[in-house]
């Protein structure tokens, strides 16, 4: 299987309404869609890139599969950002092999400017499974970073696949905010990580970014992956 992360394109509505009809849980993630017109519209307002939000398009041999986005908050006078808030997904056939966390990994170093010629993304598929998956993430390496100090994200309590992402990916647990949900009328505790990257800043509190991101070349949304 080979693996990409890349912007989201106009043409890939009809694969983002297939998967939206095949994934049920993805009600908790983007709006209602009632057709392909509606996957084209969420691309166009919700996933194309702008000043403050950052989508991802994860394709999986050569289709959309899944997604990782941040939207950017508190932007400096330098150009870059105080902190942004984490989302990703992914289809239901895809998951289980630990494609979510290499690639929200890779596309949070991006996100904070960190080297990530280490990379050292814990993928908890099972080894053979993972043999079998390439990487490339070569478009991020061509993007530039909006040098996130501090990356946030929450997760029903009740989501253990998406806990386990982001465990995965070395974020953080803070805490837990209650009613932070509200799904079809439910109200749902979430549980809230972080990620610092507290070695970026200096005083008076400016981040100097790093290089930017290499790519190791091998192998208010919550999340949903398992």
């Amino acid at each position: 299987m080979k693996i990409k992360l890349r912007a989201w394109r106009e043409d890939d509505a009809s694969r983002l309404y297939d998967i939206y009809r095949a994934t049920p849980d993805l009600v908790h993630q983007m709006p209602a869609l009632g057709g392909v017109e509606d996957a084209r519209t969420l691309i166009c307002e919700e996933l194309l890139p702008s000043s403050e939000h950052i989508a991802w398009c994860l394709e999986a041999d050569n289709q959309a599969a899944g997604c990782v986005g941040f939207r950017c908050m508190g932007r400096q006078p330098s150009g870059t950002w105080d902190r942004a808030w984490v989302y990703y997904w992914i289809s239901a056939e895809t998951r289980g092999l630990g494609i979510t966390s290499r690639c929200v990994r890779a596309a949070c170093d991006w996100a904070q400017n960190i080297d990530a010629s280490n990379d050292s993304a814990v993928s908890p598929g099972k080894p053979a499974e993972q043999a079998k998956i390439s990487y490339d993430f070569s478009a991020l390496t061509s993007a530039r970073s909006p040098c996130v100090r501090r990356l946030e994200l929450g997760y029903r309590t009740n989501n253990p696949a998406s806990a386990a992402v982001a465990r995965h990916t070395g974020f953080v647990v803070e805490g837990v905010e209650r009613e932070k949900f509200c799904y079809n009328g439910v109200l749902y505790d979430a549980t809230i990580a972080t990620e610092t990257w507290t070695i970026c800043w200096q005083p008076p509190h400016r981040l100097e970014c790093r290089q930017p991101y290499k790519d190791s070349g091998s192998s208010s949304r919550e999340h949903v992956e398992s």
